[in-house]
């Protein structure tokens, strides 16, 4: 009966850590599909060649895969599956996406905002939380879970 009476009083915490961990994984995806987006963008030639070249970005998706996660320090866990990404991407004319550092993305900012978010704004939140040790807030900004 104890111990039924304790999982009741902690269920309110553990909804909000719940919801806390959807928003983390959620902003470390959006990241990643932008910095794909930017990087297969980036190969995309501009007048000649386009449907060529897309062929050959599409066909050679793990790669670029890799090279992205390499560069710029990002998890597996975080990638899109690659046949869903290559399907929503399929269609798409890579030349129109907006590049992380343009004008659409306030000239990189909403990079540094979405890295300010993980690192500043989330470990705040979780202070927030009672029962949620500093640790936990420390490890999520550096790119953990917490359960």
């Amino acid at each position: 009966m104890s111990d039924l009476m304790q999982d009741l009083n902690s269920l309110p915490r553990m909804g909000a850590v719940r919801k806390i961990n959807d928003m983390v994984k959620r902003i470390r995806q959006l990241r990643v599909h932008a910095i794909l987006l930017d990087h297969i963008r980036m190969k995309m030639p501009s007048v000649f060649g386009k449907e060529k070249k897309k062929k050959e970005v599409l066909g050679d998706l793990g790669s670029i895969f890799r090279t992205v996660m390499q560069e710029n320090n990002l998890s597996y866990g975080d990638f899109p599956d690659i046949n869903k990404f290559k399907k929503g991407i399929e269609n798409m004319d890579l030349r129109k996406i907006p590049k992380l550092k343009g004008d659409r993305m306030k000239k990189g900012q909403r990079m540094v905002d979405l890295n300010r978010s993980l690192k500043c704004i989330i470990p705040n939140l979780l202070s927030k939380v009672p029962g949620i040790s500093n640790a936990i807030s420390t490890e999520v900004a550096a790119g953990g879970s917490f359960s």
